[in-house]
């Protein structure tokens, strides 16, 4: 297949396009241009690479918007411009109005629907449906999941293999079953595990939850759980994939974070999230959080009991918390008071390094999470922590991976997660800081 000889084409509202198969995005600097079904291949060129090159885009759902006659659209908008074109073109003018319902209505509507039940990587789905036809119809319908891990296949294998697609298509041939796609991506290959990532939410499904599942099907214990469990979800797969925070886990509680709602009569300042275990996993985060501080305090682990639900959970970072802060306030002796070195980063006006233990106590109490029990890992220069300001409150934890500071994590006050404005707006300022 080669690429676009050129790139001139339709414009529509916006920054986008479309003409004959291919949908165009385009902005002062970046061409992105998607050839339809059932070619679905993808190319870019952007001014500091100006020749083309294959990609796999992050395309977004495909439309389910039927096309309306364009003397509907035209009559009800009362755009002179779109009369004009439906008088000279004496058909459907959707084409130059809805750029992105164009190029999608090429895709079969059985697959879109399919696809649209996804939260990412639609363009890889898009693909496998393409080159493989209807036995991959068939797996989204049947272990959406594994269908989702196919089309990702190179995130799961040590060696990912030249061609993906044909590989896949072979997976789904006569004599192959669902049990020889597991053993292929690297997951035991077995019934009971073929069961065990079918329970696993669409909503929930992402390279890191895939790879961490995989890991806890490797486990005894964290098998036996997730077999009596109805479903699974972010939550749960990350609680029982961590050998640390699986002790600290009852039945009752994964069931809890599987649920996700909120419980009558607890204080609402203690149910600061719900309705987002599937895609995060919170409490997760809060039971590390824990641990976390008992390590700093050197209080045995084995005095913290298991978790018998959110709302307990929750209870008890709190209560972690509030010690802390006392511990802070009153000046309690937790250690040696520590010297951490300079901030590895200028900061802005909006982006604040902590620099100082107090500073570090103060912003847990503020934000009310456990970044004030970080002190020993950013005096030994494995973190840096920063406050940021706007466009929402935060506090980011940066670390060194290949020479290159990158965001460990960031967490709005009681560890809710950032917008992806603020995660944009912080990731620009490590890059720029760093050039």
């Amino acid at each position: 297949m080669t690429h676009p000889a050129g790139i001139s084409f339709v414009r529509a509202t916006g920054n986008v396009g479309f003409r004959d198969d291919k949908f165009y995005r385009y902005s002062p600097t970046t061409v992105t241009v998607m050839a339809g079904w059932p070619r679905m291949l993808a190319w870019k060129k952007t001014k500091k690479q100006p020749g083309w090159r294959m990609i796999r885009p992050d395309c977004g759902k495909p439309s389910l918007f039927d096309l309306t006659p364009c003397g509907v659209i035209c009559q009800s908008s009362g755009t002179p411009e779109r009369g004009i074109h439906c008088q000279r073109n004496d058909g459907d003018c959707v084409a130059i109005h809805d750029a992105w319902a164009r190029w999608s209505q090429l895709i079969p509507l059985e697959v879109r629907k399919q696809v649209n039940r996804y939260g990412e990587r639609h363009w890889h789905l898009l693909a496998l449906a393409a080159r493989c036809g209807n036995p991959a119809i068939d797996l989204m319908n049947s272990n959406p999941p594994l269908a989702w891990a196919l089309a990702s296949s190179w995130a799961f294998r040590d060696k990912p293999v030249q061609e993906p697609m044909r590989a896949a298509r072979r997976l789904l041939g006569p004599g192959k079953s669902q049990c020889d796609i597991l053993a292929w991506l690297g997951f035991p290959s077995s019934d009971s595990a073929r069961k065990l990532i079918r329970k696993l939410r669409i909503a929930s499904v992402n390279v890191n939850t895939l790879l961490s599942l995989r890991d806890a099907m490797r486990d005894p214990t964290a098998r036996k759980f997730m077999a009596h469990l109805p479903e699974l979800n972010s939550g749960v797969v990350r609680l029982l994939s961590d050998p640390e925070l699986r002790p600290f886990c009852t039945a009752n509680f994964l069931v809890d974070v599987i649920n996700d709602t909120k419980k009558s009569g607890a204080p609402d300042d203690v149910i600061h999230h719900r309705g987002t275990e599937d895609t995060y996993a919170h409490a997760a985060m809060t039971l590390r959080d824990c641990l976390t501080m008992l390590d700093f305090r050197d209080i045995d682990r084995a005095t913290f009991r298991p978790i018998r639900s959110i709302v307990d959970l929750e209870e008890r970072h709190e209560a972690l918390i509030l010690r802390q802060r006392h511990a802070y306030r009153f000046e309690e002796s937790i250690h040696e008071p520590l010297v951490l070195p300079p901030p590895p980063l200028i900061g802005t006006p909006t982006i604040e390094p902590l620099t100082t233990e107090d500073a570090l106590g103060n912003e847990g109490d503020i934000m009310h999470h456990c970044i004030g029990s970080y002190g020993t890992r950013i005096a030994s220069g494995e973190l840096a922590v920063y406050r940021v300001l706007s466009p929402e409150r935060a506090t980011v934890a940066i670390g060194r991976k290949q020479g290159t500071w990158k965001i460990v994590e960031m967490r709005l006050a009681w560890n809710k997660e950032p917008t992806k404005q603020t995660y944009s707006i912080v990731a620009k300022w490590l890059i720029e800081s760093q050039q």
